[in-house]
């Protein structure tokens, strides 16, 4: 293969590359290192395409490891062997690479927002907001950086300036589902309950099934007792295909607060017809959307039994749990385990002992009794 071959042969390699062919442009750059073994560019683009999508990054570092070798001041090289490195979770190295790459080229964006990744997942927060704004101070339309450094300034507990970085993150990326997402958890947070609702809804809106935006959602409207606006949910078009998730949390969805006795059977009653319907229907989600599932803590503040019930509950979540073995018999539902039972409860006059772990002990309502 003459000079003029793989000059050719590289033009073609980056061109496959750029279209998105990765097969064709990896073994054209076999084939020109075949004849060139130090051919940079082809060394660096053998080595970016086993370094995507973690294909084979051990061979990435090697290929990208001896462009370096070869050319010591090639600052993307540096940039890529860091990126390599961050994604097996090597961060020393990673940062290390960063500063590399940033000292041979000061104004790399994309080198200085990574190494502020880096420092965030390191846990060095300051460091991390220093470069993010680095970043945005080169590149101002930077919304990544914008979202970035609204999470680490909402770590610290700096919520005012989170919230406004993630509105100018929104307001270059308006389609930016993570940024509502964590805009209404610092919202949330600072007490603007009505904003985040809706800043949860309009990650919704951008991405359907965002399971996480509908919990938090779930979650904001049933602890603040706007038990009407959660119990519309699973009629809102917009919820359509997260579909058993919002028949399963709409099922346990129960009111922190009665207004009296016959409030809180009306709803006990509510939560039995819904799980039953639930086992009846065969709901099922995802195992990724278990985490999205209402809790049933306010249950255990009725004052009664509640083993029968969180067995149907179990009952119904276990299509969604394979491995669950569940102690209810499904033949026996309507006949001899019957859940709503009037919720009759024998007195006693015995002290009842209840045992409590948390690291927010002092701040509980049991410490007053």
């Amino acid at each position: 293969m003459t000079n003029i071959d793989i000059q050719t042969s590289l033009n073609e390699c980056i061109e496959s590359y750029n279209a998105g062919q990765m097969q064709q442009a990896k073994e054209l750059c076999h084939k020109i290192l075949e004849e060139d073994p130090e051919n940079v560019t082809g060394l660096y683009l053998l080595g970016t395409i086993y370094g995507n999508n973690n294909n084979n990054n051990e061979k990435a570092k090697e290929l990208i490891s001896k462009v370096i070798q070869i050319i010591p001041e090639f600052p993307d090289a540096y940039l890529k062997l860091a990126i390599i490195f961050q994604e097996q979770g090597n961060l020393s190295s990673a940062i290390e690479n960063y500063h590399k790459a940033i000292s041979l080229k000061p104004e790399n964006h994309q080198a200085i927002y990574n190494l502020g990744v880096a420092l965030q997942e390191q846990g060095n927060l300051q460091e991390a907001i220093k470069n993010y704004k680095k970043a945005i101070a080169i590149k101002p339309d930077y919304h990544q950086a914008f979202y970035n450094l609204g999470i680490s300034l909402q770590e610290q507990g700096d919520f005012r300036e989170a919230i406004e970085n993630y509105k100018k993150a929104i307001a270059i990326k308006p389609d930016y589902h993570q940024a509502f997402y964590n805009l209404g958890n610092a919202l949330k947070e600072q007490g603007h309950l009505l904003k985040a609702i809706e800043s949860y809804k309009k990650a919704i809106a951008i991405k359907p099934d965002y399971h996480q935006a509908f919990y938090n959602l779930c979650n904001i409207l049933q602890n603040n007792n706007y038990l009407k606006d959660a119990t519309h949910l699973h009629r809102n078009k917009k919820f359509q295909q997260l579909k058993d998730l919002v028949k399963i949390n709409n099922a346990l969805l129960l009111p922190p607060i009665y207004k009296d006795k016959k409030d809180l059977l009306h709803w006990r009653k509510r939560l039995y017809k819904n799980v039953r319907k639930g086992i009846t229907d065969n709901w099922k989600i995802h195992q990724s959307q278990l985490s999205s599932v209402l809790g049933i803590f306010y249950l255990v503040y009725q004052g009664y039994n509640n083993k029968k019930i969180n067995s149907y509950i179990a009952q119904m979540l276990s299509p969604s749990v394979p491995a669950a073995v569940i102690d209810v018999d499904p033949n026996k539902i309507d006949s001899e385990l019957q859940l709503y039972n009037h919720f009759e409860q024998k007195s006693t006059k015995q002290k009842i002992k209840i045992g409590f772990i948390s690291t927010f002990f002092h701040a509980h309502s049991v410490t007053d009794f």
